[in-house]
C-alpha cells in the first residue's frame, strides 16, 4: 500500500514546544534530540494527543496479561484513528511559550545578530588562556583583525578601492608589545579604574605605590622619575593581585628563571611589573606550579613488607633457611694462564651469616659442586631462595630429577627396618625433609 503521509503522535505539550522552537537554545542532549526527530520528519507531522486516548500508556504504565488480552485499543490502536482526519483530537490553541527557568534550556539561549564584544567577553578570552604568550599572541592577531577592518571601512567610506593581502605576515614584536599593553589596561580599568584622582585617593588600594597614570596605564610611582633608565625599570605597571593576569605574567617569569625559587622570580618580575601584595601572590603561584611541586618533593617512604617466615622463624640450626647469589668474576693465575673464578654466597636468612664458596664457571655443574661442598659443611638447608638464575634454576630441575630418580621401594624398606629396630626416627625425619624440598 503506498504510503502519502506520516503523523506522529505525542501527548507531552512540552515537546511540541520544543519541536517548533526557532530561537531557544538548549543543553547538548535535548538538542541533539530534537535533531535527530527533525531530520527524521517535520514539526508540522507531530500532533497532540490525550493521555486517555493514547495507545503508548498500555506499555509504559504496564497491565497484567489478562488484561492485555482484552485490550482492544493496545491491539488495534484508538478508536479516533479509523474516523475522518477532521474527527482526530485537536492540539490546544496555546501550546506557550518555552519557561526561562526550564532546566534544558541554556542561560544564553538568547541569540543576537549584532552582538558587539563587550568587556564580558574580553574577560572570558583572557581566562580562556592558560599562558601568557598564547594570550599576548591571540590579542594581537584581534587587534590587527581590528585595524584591518578599520582600514577596510575608511576606504570603503573614501571610494577607494580595498586592499587585498594574499599572505598574512607573522605577528611581530610591536603588535606583541601592544597586545600587552591592551590587556594590562584591560585589567586596570576593571580593578583601579583609570581616574588619577581616585587612584590618589587614600581609600584606593593602590596609595601607598603613588599610583601615576603614563599613557593610560597606572604605574607606581616614586623618586626615579629623572633617572636615565627605562620606564618600566623605574615606574613599573602595576597589576592587581590573584588576577587571572597577574597568575599569568609570574607563570612566564617562573619558567624563564628556570623555576627558581620565590626571591629570583620576584627580582625578574619587578622589572617591568609589580604585582599588589607581590610576595604572597608570587608564593601562592609557586606552590601551584606542578614542575615545581614534583621535584621538590620529599622521597616516598614505600612500607615494608612482614618478614617472610623463614625469616623469623627461632630455634633452627644456622642455615635452615638460605639465600644463594653469585659475584664475580675475579681473575685468578693458574700457571701461566690467567681464568675467571666467581664467587657462591649462601646467607642464613635468620642471622645473616655468611659462606662463601668458589665456581669455576656460571654453569649447572659448578652450581652444583659448590651447593654440595655448602652441605656438607653446613648442613641440609630447609628452604633456599634465589633471583632465579638460569644456573640456579637448571639446578633445581637437576635435584629434582636426580631425587626422582631414586629408588623410593628401597628407601622404605631400609627406613621401616631401622625403626622396627628402635633406632632413632631423626635419620627418617631428614630424609624425608630432603626428599621434600628437592636439594
Amino acid at each position: 500500500m503506498p504510503i502519502d503521509s506520516s503523523t506522529y503522535w505525542t501527548d507531552s505539550t512540552c515537546v511540541l514546544r520544543y519541536l517548533e522552537n526557532k530561537e531557544t537554545r538548549f543543553q547538548t542532549f535535548v538538542a541533539n534530540q530534537i535533531s535527530t526527530i527533525l531530520d527524521q520528519s517535520e514539526a508540522s507531522q507531530w500532533r497532540f494527543v490525550d493521555g486517555s486516548l493514547n495507545p503508548a500508556d498500555e506499555a509504559s504504565r504496564g497491565m497484567t496479561g489478562s488484561e492485555l488480552l482484552s485490550n482492544r485499543r493496545w491491539k488495534q490502536g484508538p478508536d479516533f484513528l479509523m474516523k475522518s482526519e477532521n474527527e482526530w483530537p485537536q492540539r490546544p490553541i496555546d501550546l506557550g511559550q518555552i519557561p526561562n527557568n526550564d532546566p534544558e534550556v541554556k542561560s544564553n539561549s538568547t541569540v543576537c545578530a549584532n552582538n558587539v564584544i563587550g568587556q564580558d567577553s574580553i574577560s572570558k578570552v583572557i581566562d580562556h588562556y592558560s599562558s601568557w604568550n598564547s594570550l599576548r599572541k591571540t590579542i594581537a592577531w584581534l587587534l590587527r583583525y581590528k585595524s584591518k577592518l578599520r582600514e577596510a571601512v575608511r576606504r570603503s567610506k573614501s571610494g577607494m578601492p580595498l586592499l587585498s593581502e594574499k599572505t598574512v605576515t607573522p605577528i611581530t614584536v610591536l603588535e606583541i608589545n601592544g597586545a600587552e599593553s591592551a590587556i594590562v589596561k584591560h585589567i586596570q580599568q576593571q580593578c583601579f579604574g583609570n581616574d588619577q584622582v581616585e587612584l590618589r585617593k587614600k581609600t584606593s588600594s593602590i596609595y601607598k605605590l603613588d599610583p601615576i597614570l603614563v599613557e593610560e596605564i597606572v604605574r607606581v610611582g616614586g623618586r626615579l622619575h629623572n633617572a636615565p633608565i627605562d620606564i618600566d625599570t623605574k615606574h613599573q605597571i602595576i597589576l592587581p593581585k590573584n588576577h587571572h593576569v597577574a597568575k599569568l605574567i609570574i607563570q612566564y617569569y617562573h619558567h624563564q628563571s628556570g623555576h627558581s625559587g620565590l626571591e629570583h622570580t620576584l627580582s625578574l618580575l619587578r622589572q617591568k611589573f609589580w604585582p599588589v601584595q607581590g610576595r604572597t601572590t608570587v608564593r601562592t603561584v609557586l606552590n601551584e606550579c606542578f614542575s615545581c611541586r614534583r621535584r621538590q618533593s620529599p622521597v616516598a617512604k614505600q612500607k615494608m613488607a612482614q618478614f617472610p617466615e623463614d625469616r623469623v622463624t627461632p630455634l633452627k640450626p644456622t642455615f635452615s633457611f638460605v639465600g644463594v647469589d653469585c659475584f664475580g668474576p675475579f681473575e685468578v693465575r693458574r700457571g701461566r694462564s690467567t681464568v675467571k673464578r666467581y664467587g657462591v654466597l649462601f646467607t642464613c636468612l635468620t642471622i645473616r651469616a655468611v659462606h662463601i664458596e668458589v665456581s669455576n664457571s656460571l654453569d649447572t655443574e659448578s652450581f652444583l659442586n659448590a651447593l654440595r661442598r655448602f652441605i656438607a659443611r653446613r648442613g641440609q638447608p630447609e628452604e633456599m631462595r634465589s633471583d632465579n638464575g638460569g644456573n640456579f634454576v637448571k639446578g633445581e630441575k637437576e635435584l629434582k630429577k636426580a631425587i626422582n630418580d631414586w629408588n623410593q621401594s628401597q628407601f622404605t624398606n631400609f627406613f621401616c627396618k631401622e625403626i622396627s629396630n628402635g633406632h632413632s626416627t631423626h635419620l627418617w625425619d631428614h630424609t624425608m625433609v630432603e626428599c621434600g624440598n628437592g636439594a
